[in-house]
């Protein structure tokens, strides 16, 4: 999936270098690496930024970003970034407080942890269940769901909790086990890719009478909407560029007709980039020409710290909804669209959103009924999913006298 993201990432700076009037053109160069190697990602890096760029885009590893971090720190680079940060869980835990300083170049597009737990939370209690079984295949979803495991401190809550495991062929025997555990309700953090051959073998690979007789009640979340005019109109664009040229740089994934959430999140990252730099410059004679090396900290780039302030006073409507940033950075404000499987795929039914005093306010359904893929008796499966992003990738851009346009 990280070919699309970096497709992304290439289209959109393509996109805005044809704007009309255009002073400054950006040249993106991404990179995918294995990002479990941390010291060769902290060395492009440094590479890139030695080279002149004077942003950096990923990487989505939580190991390596907090490499990259520790750099732009220190030379003044701002970061963008588009997955769970560390930080942001300890403030889902004790409120949104970050340490001073601690990453204060790097500006994050994923939504806030503390509010997609909230999200989780509210609908589990606007479905009412008092039992449920908590699937994850790593730490981080423990993390991302820790609100729901906290419900069990209720004595009328009972959560069952298991490891989704690593091989698909083994999903079977955990139906199972499940069925035996007469476990109906399910909630599932795992990367997207794996839900479609999670489900089937739910429905297929074993013998479970009960989930077929009772058909799945599927609730989702999805933070790109399909009711939003601009995914739209990419979406289009993007089909067209599939098949337009040879060296295809679109977005989508053949075969596919809809937008990933880190395609969205890549192309809101470049918008908020681009209009804080449009600003900045408007204020002030940005000095592109400063030169960092990372074994001087004693140079830093004095306009970076400009430029990020910029960013987080962006707000516009993007792929993702509107892109705001709170108090302390972190996206905390977004909706997130409520999807129930029906005959037509996933449909709408309602809304959920980060403003509110209680589930009842943050939760509006505006359908409530969708027609099942099958007929439900006495007993439900829901999976209550969301999509997580894991692509190898780590991208930056740079700009050089030599793409100045002249007048």
């Amino acid at each position: 999936m990280h070919e699309d993201v970096k497709n992304a990432f290439i289209w959109t700076f393509g996109k805005l270098n044809l704007q009309s009037k255009r002073e400054l053109l950006m040249a993106p160069n991404p990179h995918v690496m294995d990002l479990k190697d941390s010291f060769r990602v902290s060395k492009r890096v440094c590479m890139e930024i030695e080279a002149g760029a004077k942003i950096i885009f990923g990487p989505s590893s939580t190991t390596s970003s907090s490499q990259v971090q520790a750099i732009t720190n220190v030379l003044g680079i701002p970061h963008i970034q588009f997955h769970q940060d560390a930080d942001d869980v300890t403030a889902s835990i004790s409120g949104p407080t970050l340490l001073p300083g601690k990453h204060h170049m790097t500006l994050n597009l994923f939504p806030s942890n503390r509010k997609m737990n909230q999200a989780h939370r509210d609908l589990v209690e606007i479905l009412e269940w008092t039992s449920y079984t908590v699937i994850y295949d790593s730490f981080d979803g423990l993390i991302r769901l820790q609100d729901v495991l906290l419900s069990t401190v209720r004595e009328d809550v009972e959560v069952i909790i298991r490891e989704l495991d690593k091989d698909p062929k083994q999903y079977g025997k955990m139906f199972k086990a499940m069925k035996d555990s007469a476990e109906y309700k399910l909630i599932i953090d795992c990367d997207v890719s794996k839900i479609e051959t999670f489900l089937s073998k739910d429905l297929s690979l074993v013998n479970l009478d009960t989930f077929r007789a009772t058909g799945a009640n599927i609730t989702a979340f999805s933070i790109v909407s399909k009711d939003n005019p601009l995914v739209m109109r990419l979406l289009g664009e993007w089909k067209y560029e599939l098949f337009k040229t040879e060296s295809n740089l679109s977005p989508l994934s053949k075969n596919k007709n809809f937008v990933s959430t880190e395609v969205a999140l890549m192309y809101d990252a470049v918008q908020v980039f681009d209009r804080a730099l449009g600003n900045l410059r408007k204020a002030i004679n940005v000095d592109f020409d400063r030169k960092l090396h990372c074994n001087r900290t004693d140079t830093t780039w004095d306009d970076g710290t400009s430029l990020l302030n910029y960013m987080k006073t962006i707000e516009f409507p993007g792929m993702t909804g509107k892109v705001h940033f709170g108090d302390f950075g972190l996206r905390d404000h977004f909706d997130l669209d409520i999807l129930k499987l029906g005959q037509e795929g996933l449909e709408k039914i309602g809304v959920w959103t980060s403003i509110g005093l209680s589930a009842k306010q943050r939760i509006n359904i505006t359908k409530t009924h969708v027609e099942p893929v099958i007929l439900l008796a006495n007993r439900r499966l829901r999976v209550v999913t969301k999509t997580v992003w894991r692509p190898s990738s780590l991208f930056a851009c740079k700009t050089q006298h030599t793409f100045y346009k002249v007048k």
